[in-house]
């Protein structure tokens, strides 16, 4: 008898795997969501946790060397900013350290009208208005042969001349103005507003950071691999998004085998900016090297980690999903290798598995109608 009620109790267990029971009238119960690692989780619930899905299918995958390393601005990207008269400094309207500006934008004007030497805007102006009534007259002059050739070229000389020093001094009737040299952004201001300012000195910097480097420090064991460098991706710290050098009209610059000064190498490269990334800034990044393999991968986000455990959800039908252990191997940044585990043709769930976490551990979600 006792044998005959344990036999029993086996098949009913066996049945409740991913199997909705029915009552006496064929309606749906509710039973233990849980069996041999599977959940039962029906498609509406599904859709509103918002699931989504890849198939597992052996896709190029390259190998890769992970390095930190920080950006920086390109070279010759960055210009300085000089006071082009002494006086007093008056910042122009919204313009503040980190600021973007436009080539030829106003960001300074230098006040001098109260200079012992008197207004060099001022000056500049007489002597272009002089230097251009001087060669108006030569002009008349020489074709009347009154004055020779070379002394209307003389006065022309010193009318242009004139006229350079004059507009590039420039003035809003608030002195001399200081323009932005490029399109950028204002990464250092040296002055304060109102502070008074020698001619030649430093007032700013501007950066333009639409292309960006990336200088990575790569242990000194990949020697050998880091031969083969043929791009990366990156990640900078003060963002989750991942680039690919390949999509940014990324180069190769330089790699470096000098340990002189570090146990480190370097590999430099260089790529477009898209618009948030900030020189200074610290960055992951993953080197490729080598061929691309045909291999199983997965984006991170299907990844759940457990005491050192790593599982995939794996969607058995459009209701149940099992849990499966898997074997990581490399990562690019964006996706991991999985060595084992899974199979071609599995559907994975890439985003939303805590979803399913949570109803693994709460034990009980309604059930479906699949028997396996």
């Amino acid at each position: 008898m006792k044998k005959a009620i344990f036999a029993i109790m086996v098949l009913s267990a066996s049945l409740t795997s991913c199997k909705q029971s029915r009552d006496g009238n064929g309606t749906h119960a509710e039973e233990p969501a849980r069996h041999d690692n599977e959940i039962v989780f029906d498609r509406h619930k599904a859709e509103s946790a918002g699931l989504e899905y890849e198939t597992v299918r052996k896709h190029p995958f390259k190998q890769v060397i992970a390095a930190t390393g920080r950006l920086y601005a390109a070279p010759g990207k960055t210009k300085t900013v000089v006071a082009p008269v002494q006086g007093v400094v008056a910042f122009a309207e919204s313009i503040a350290e980190g600021s973007h500006v436009e080539a030829g934008e106003k960001l300074f004007s230098i006040s001098s009208g109260n200079l012992q030497d008197g207004d060099p805007v001022e000056k500049a102006g007489i002597e272009y208005e002089t230097a251009r009534k001087q060669y108006e007259r030569a002009k008349k002059l020489a074709e009347d042969d009154i004055i020779s050739q070379s002394e209307m070229e003389a006065a022309a000389y010193r009318f242009q001349n004139a006229k350079m020093a004059y507009k590039a001094l420039g003035s809003d009737g608030d002195g001399a103005m200081v323009n932005s040299p490029c399109t950028g952004d204002l990464s250092r201001i040296s002055i304060n507003d109102g502070d008074f300012v020698s001619m030649g000195q430093t007032l700013a910097t501007v950066t333009d950071n639409r292309r960006i480097r990336l200088v990575a420090q790569v242990p000194a064991r990949f020697a050998s691999d880091i031969d083969n460098l043929s791009g990366a991706k990156f990640k900078a710290s003060h963002s989750e998004s991942v680039y690919d050098s390949g999509n940014l009209d990324g180069e190769i610059i330089a790699i470096s085998k000098n340990l002189e000064n570090s146990p480190y190498l370097t590999a430099t490269l260089e790529t477009d900016n898209p618009g948030n990334l900030m020189p200074g800034s610290f960055a992951e990044i993953w080197l490729y090297t080598g061929k691309a393999d045909e291999t199983i991968s997965l984006p991170y986000s299907a990844i759940m980690e457990e005491q050192g455990t790593y599982s995939v959800f794996v969607q058995v039908d459009e209701d149940c999903y099992k849990k499966k252990n898997v074997v990581l191997g490399g990562n690019d940044g964006e996706r991991v290798e999985i060595l084992d585990g899974l199979a071609e043709g599995d559907k994975v769930v890439t985003d939303g598995g805590i979803h399913l976490k949570l109803a693994a551990s709460a034990g009980v979600i309604p059930g479906h109608t699949h028997n396996h």
